[in-house]
């Protein structure tokens, strides 16, 4: 059985026996393109996915997990099967790749990895690269199940926030499980600004912080199942009660990509069982919207400036 994360030396053994997708994206800051950087050199055999084409278009939310029906006809799209193992990656290292590794998971796939450190892991172990023009894609087969239970939404967080409050208050022990936000801890505390207009500072109350980034060498590649124990645990984590009382963990971001990352962290290295994880898909992009001021309360950590 293949494991949720593979390392380069592993991949360049095994490349012929496996299926290779560049899910690469950048925040628009960032001004890069990733479908040109695909194109001008990649993983050889690699297909391309965009997260920005694949998405639920009913709603003007970034990155919604679409339907089983589009999510199937894109894969097969791509030449994608069920037949081989699929390795993911990301040009920056451990960034994007982790939210395709979670679309395939939710729709039924077993055999698929992230790898670890991405393009630039790659290169660091001597991989080929292909900087030829990309062949059209053959159509394949691809099944996909409904992905729904997977994902959550700003009705049931709000469920588990208040949950939470209320244990709080009573003293009580954690049953409702751990909302996890995967933001840099400046765009949780409130003190900086999110990048997209008319939203609001802080996070879902009751949320614990555990930055993406906080669980990543500068390499890009994850720390050691030690080091990431310890960051779970710094934020009052609670992992083994997590695994003894099969309790929910709920995971968050700014649009429901790099929330996946300490998803695939907690179900690789700690062993939470992936069907204890979700994803709130909308994530801030939903709750932090200035029009949801009235429903959606916000926690402020930090001290700042009113506007």
């Amino acid at each position: 059985m293949l494991r949720n994360v593979v390392r380069a030396p592993w991949l360049r053994q095994a490349l012929a026996e496996v299926q290779v997708v560049d899910a690469s994206w950048h925040m628009p800051a960032a001004q890069r393109n990733p479908r040109a950087e695909f194109e001008k050199a990649r993983i050889p055999g690699a297909s391309f996915f965009d997260l920005d084409a694949c998405v639920d278009e009913s709603t003007d939310l970034p990155h919604m997990m679409p339907d089983a029906g589009k999510f199937q006809e894109y894969m097969a799209g791509l030449g994608v099967t069920h037949d081989k193992p699929i390795v993911v990656y990301d040009t920056v290292g451990l960034f994007s790749a982790a939210r395709l590794w979670y679309m395939l998971k939710s729709v039924g796939v077993e055999q698929v990895a992230v790898l670890d450190g991405g393009l630039p892991a790659w290169k660091k172990a001597g991989g080929d690269l292909d900087s030829e023009t990309p062949a059209t894609a053959k159509k394949a087969f691809f099944e996909a199940k409904d992905p729904s239970a997977a994902f959550t939404d700003a009705g049931r967080v709000l469920g588990l926030s208040d949950a939470m409050s209320m244990q709080e208050f009573k003293a009580e022990n954690n049953t409702s499980g751990y909302l996890i936000d995967a933001r840099a801890k400046g765009r949780f505390d409130g003190v900086d600004a999110d990048p997209r207009p008319k939203m609001r500072r802080g996070h879902i109350p009751f949320a614990k912080n555990i930055p993406f980034g906080d669980l990543l060498k500068d390499g890009g590649e994850f720390r050691s199942k030690e080091e990431i124990a310890v960051i779970f645990s710094s934020q009052g984590v609670d992992v083994r009660a997590v695994i003894a009382g099969e309790l929910p963990l709920t995971f968050s971001c700014g649009s429901g990509v790099t929330a996946c990352v300490p998803l695939l962290a907690a179900v690789e290295f700690l062993g939470v069982p992936l069907s204890q994880c979700v994803v709130y898909d909308g994530s801030w992009s939903d709750w932090g919207r200035e029009s949801n001021s009235a429903t959606l309360p916000v926690e402020v950590t930090a001290d700042i400036v009113k506007e």
